[in-house]
């Protein structure tokens, strides 16, 4: 209960000292509570808008996916992948 008292004490101090030298007290930020009702996916953004930035594309990942799945060649799925929907559209079409 001592040393509670101290600390305010001292924090006090602290305060008065800094007014008699005219420095501000800058109040530290309140720490926000979060919305529940709000979701946050900025995170998850930023990552998809790396990949469409980089030009790879849901037809060519797809394509790819398939070409690795049918064919476990690292070569014919690169070559799938350039082709992108037609090779996906290939596929669905003849299995």
């Amino acid at each position: 209960m001592v040393h509670l008292i101290r600390e305010r004490r001292s924090a006090r101090g602290e305060r008065e000292r800094r007014a008699a030298n005219g420095e501000r007290e800058i109040p530290a930020a309140e720490p926000r509570t979060p919305n529940p009702n709000l979701r946050v996916y900025s995170h998850r953004m930023a990552r998809t808008a790396n990949a469409a930035t980089a030009g790879i594309g849901f037809g060519t990942a797809l394509a790819i996916t398939i070409s690795w799945s049918v064919n476990k060649s690292l070569l014919w799925a690169i070559i799938h992948g350039l082709f992108s929907w037609l090779y996906v559209l290939y596929y669905a079409l003849t299995r």
